[in-house]
């Protein structure tokens, strides 16, 4: 586990497993004389130039983080697992302590979340939408510090709760991490086969589902224990006698297959797989040819928002912060804004298996609310009866620019098991001040509040896709009259940890024209309605 956070932070801070290698290995190396050289052994030939640039970012950055003045500096590295999705990334099950002295990592600490948790009383409660759906508590804690989309508020939250268990809680850095950044690297190494002993069995970890076999190699022989415990206390309580059959049925699942006791140690130990994986990774990324795709992959992973980060120096905050990688909402954006941010809740790691598709449009005409149409498998709700039969026969318009807010949800399992089910969602759509709903799909009502990250309103809503399942969620609203036809900008920032999906924006000018953009979404995007040499076009600002 040492070894794996060890060359994830470093990946994360510097961008070549390498240095790590070296500085471990190599009695004397220091990573800031690495960091140094890379530019002399590199030729940069695989990286474009605005990778190089922001490669150029990262060396500021770590050469700050690991000068070599004497003085140690302590980091906290926050471990989401977006295979069960949360606003900030993904749910924070592990963190990491690192103190970096000179150019060297001096020590380092990884602790289970929860183990942290039991150490204090929290002061404070969940969220009031989020006690509704997490019953085994009220109060909020470390492991749901990260609630908020707005990465320096889940900063300050964890830092909080990190203090309230009696530790030093001011640390120079905080780190995020997304889990799928495990998948990342294997792109990079290629497969990777253990050969240490009892290891074997696990045959090849891949890009393509590595992380998931991962989390069934460390979580599941836990549930089947949990399992068998669960089926034998109960038996215990009943006063069941010893030779009764049924003690022995708690032993084995549905399909026949025997489950294991697991005592403390083997509990402990489990998680070694993660090690041994580690053994393997670093002779691979130690390659020089692959220090240049490390660098693309972390790059890429901080403006894709898998990794994200905090600074105490405001030196180095201002670098991370105009190179769009702490995270922040944008609270200075004065033109159309949306952000959609999705909760796992409940629902074990099914967003392994979702998979999203995102539409915006804004109409100037107000005329393309929604009709509801059964035949089609549709749910169109209204905010009242006089709009939806407004809506149905034709006559509904808005002096008002029209919003749509469409995700689309497609649970693509088709069976439960021990780390998927039915999925469910808290989702918060934030939308400009002001604005209101008229039209909703597949969700009750949303709640509304407003001066949210200074200009913003936020709706809430809990929605359901069950196994196999694919919803098309919606909600249309008015924008405020500040949001106009002339100079339209639109900003759409991206949630941590949910990947690459499809987005499309549509634009409906007042004179009924369509205007259509279509793309990836990878990071925040600003959109803005030019004046061309054919009229007027949307396009995807520099």
């Amino acid at each position: 586990m040492k070894k794996f956070i060890a060359v994830l932070l470093i990946i994360s801070l510097i961008g070549g497993g390498i240095i790590w290698y070296v500085a471990k290995y190599k009695k004397g190396a220091v990573l800031q004389k690495t960091i140094q050289s890379v530019d002399n052994v590199l030729k940069f030939d695989q990286l474009d130039e605005n990778t190089r640039e922001q490669f150029g970012v990262i060396q500021d950055i770590a050469n700050q983080m690991l000068a070599q003045d004497d003085i140690t500096r302590r980091y906290l590295i926050l471990l989401q697992n977006n295979l069960e999705l949360r606003p900030g990334g993904g749910f924070l099950g592990q963190f990491a302590v690192v103190e970096v002295k000179n150019g060297e990592i001096v020590s380092y600490e990884v602790e289970d979340s929860n183990n942290l948790d039991n150490t204090y009383k929290s002061d404070k409660f969940l969220p009031e939408a989020l006690q509704k759906y997490l019953s085994d508590t009220k109060k909020w804690k470390f492991r749901d510090s990260n609630y908020s989309p707005d990465y320096p508020t889940n900063v300050s939250n964890a830092k909080h709760f990190y203090g309230l268990s009696g530790q030093e809680n001011d640390f120079d850095g905080v780190i995020a991490m997304n889990a799928s950044i495990f998948e990342d690297i294997l792109a990079i190494t290629g497969p990777i086969s253990l050969t240490e002993k009892d290891y074997e069995k696990y045959g090849e970890f891949t890009s393509d589902g590595g992380l998931m076999k991962l989390q069934k190699i460390v979580e599941e022989p836990v549930f089947r224990a949990d399992e068998r415990k669960a089926c034998e206390k109960a038996l215990k309580k009943l006063n069941v006698s010893d030779d009764d059959d049924r003690w022995e049925d708690c032993q084995y699942d549905e399909g026949g297959k025997k489950m294991k006791k697991m005592n403390h140690g083997q509990r402990a130990a489990r998680k070694y797989v993660i090690d041994v994986i580690a053994k393997a990774i670093v002779p691979k990324l130690a390659k020089l040819e692959n220090i240049e795709p490390m660098i693309k992959m972390v790059t890429t992973s901080l403006n894709e928002k898998d990794i994200q980060l905090w600074f105490k120096n405001e030196g180095l905050q201002q670098l991370a912060s105009s190179a769009n990688w702490a995270g922040e909402v944008d609270t200075n954006w004065n033109g159309d804004y949306v952000m959609i941010s999705d909760a796992n809740v409940g629902a074990l790691k099914s967003d392994y298996y979702m998979k999203r598709a995102m539409e915006y449009k804004v109409d100037f005409t107000g005329k393309s609310a929604e009709a509801n149409d059964v035949a089609a498998g549709r749910m169109v709700r209204y905010i009242g009866e006089d709009i939806k039969e407004q809506v149905m026969n034709g006559t509904f318009v808005t002096t008002k620019p029209l919003a749509t807010a469409r995700m689309t949800y497609e649970n693509t399992a088709t069976q439960p098991s021990y780390f998927n089910m039915d999925y469910h969602s808290l989702t918060r759509l934030y939308v400009p001040n002001g604005s209101k709903w008229y039209v909703r799909e597949w969700f009750e009502p949303p709640g509304s509040e407003q001066g949210v990250f200074g200009d913003k309103q936020v709706y809430t809503y809990k929605f359901d896709v069950l196994l196999g399942d694919t919803i098309p969620t919606m909600l249309q609203y008015t924008l405020p009259n500040t949001i106009t036809e002339e100079n339209y900008k639109l900003k759409i920032q991206k949630q941590s940890g949910i990947g690459n999906i499809p987005l499309k924006v549509t634009v409906i000018t007042s004179d009924g024209k369509v205007h259509t953009k279509e793309l990836e979404f990878e990071g925040d995007t600003i959109f803005e309605l030019q004046d061309t040499e054919n009229g007027k076009e949307l396009v995807v600002a520099e």
